[in-house]
């Protein structure tokens, strides 16, 4: 090899040195290319780790005739070392947005087991699977994210080596029906309803959130949705504002329900009251020609805002709730009352 490279280096010098003889050996060009081949300079490999301090390994160089010299001791690797590899080899096997959505799907599962009261055993049991899946249909999550929990119990399962039980006929099939049912219904099926009110309206939809059902109270399984709006103070001289301004943001609901005036209640007289609500609710059903309005019966307090008369104040909730409520029924309404609910109760 080094008698060709010579040649190939002496042929283009004899084209600018016309008068030089092939037999006259270039001394410089000679010690360049016609080196033995057996010495190759040694390569060192930097190996890396989070727990062992850096080391460099010498790879040794290469040649035709046997080693000579003793060889160095390979790098000791500790149990650690293998288990620490292992995971980080597992790790980068998934994409950072999967390992993030694996992480989220079992502290789920935890928090679910906790909930209710479920021991935390590996291999999960069937039943904590399915029982899981309906947990998170009942929370109105979307069967893509239901999916791809259960993938991620069962990436857990087979990384550890537990029995599989995510894959299992009747986990599928719990996966399919939420996929079936959640399929979105035509508008003319959609049953809308908007909520308003003051700040009970407003709390009841904070525990609405955290509660079995979702905001929705578990209708959405027959195709009803729910718009909360709560607004702490509110009283019956907002309300046409506050209709005007939804409107503004979504169609016209199918019902709307209104939990109003309780705040009201003591202000003015009875009978003013009275006819101030009748007026503002024929107003409020010309702006929504097509919605079936509901009146939500004025609940009991044990602290009214404008009078200090407990018995007057239950007295004048009666009589204003019975007066409404014909109103609304007469003109094609609805009225929901709460015979269970009183003043010193608590939820």
């Amino acid at each position: 090899m080094g008698w060709k490279n010579y040649d190939e280096q002496y042929r283009l010098r004899k084209a600018h040195e016309p008068s030089s003889l092939w037999s006259n050996i270039d001394n410089e060009l000679w010690l360049l290319y016609m080196q033995p081949v057996n010495t190759i300079s040694n390569v060192s490999l930097n190996v890396s780790n989070s727990n062992i301090q850096d080391s460099i390994e010498e790879i040794p160089g290469t040649s035709t005739r046997g080693h000579v010299g003793s060889r160095k001791q390979p790098r000791r690797v500790q149990r650690f070392d293998i288990e620490s590899e292992t995971n980080r080899l597992i790790n980068c096997s998934l994409a950072p947005n999967t390992i993030q959505a694996y992480q989220r799907a079992l502290n789920a599962l935890a928090k679910f087991r906790d909930s209710f009261d479920l021991d935390h055993s590996f291999p999960i049991p069937l039943n904590h699977i399915t029982q899981f899946i309906a947990y998170m249909s009942c929370l109105d999550m979307a069967p893509s994210t239901v999916k791809c929990y259960i993938s991620a119990i069962s990436f857990y399962n087979k990384i550890n080596n537990y029995e599989d039980m995510s894959q299992l006929f009747v986990v599928r099939k719990m996966i399919d029906g939420m996929a079936r049912s959640k399929l979105k219904r035509p508008d003319s099926q959609e049953v809308s309803v908007w909520i308003v009110g003051s700040s009970l309206i407003r709390n009841a939809f904070v525990h609405a959130r955290s509660r079995t059902g979702g905001v929705n109270l578990g209708l959405h399984r027959i195709g009803v949705k729910i718009w909360w709006q709560g607004y702490g103070g509110m009283g019956l001289k907002d309300l046409e504002s506050t209709i005007k301004r939804l409107m503004k943001y979504e169609k016209a609901p199918k019902y709307l329900v209104l939990h109003i005036a309780g705040n009201d209640l003591g202000k003015t007289k009875l009978g003013f009251l009275r006819n101030e609500i009748k007026t503002t609710l024929e107003k409020v059903q010309s702006y929504l020609p097509n919605s079936s309005i509901v009146w939500s019966q004025i609940l009991p307090r044990t602290n009214w805002r404008h009078s200090i008369s407990q018995d007057s104040m239950m007295a004048c909730r009666i009589r204003i709730n019975s007066a409404i409520a014909s109103f609304v029924l007469k003109n094609g309404g609805h009225y929901i009352k709460y015979p269970d609910i009183l003043p010193n109760s608590i939820f």
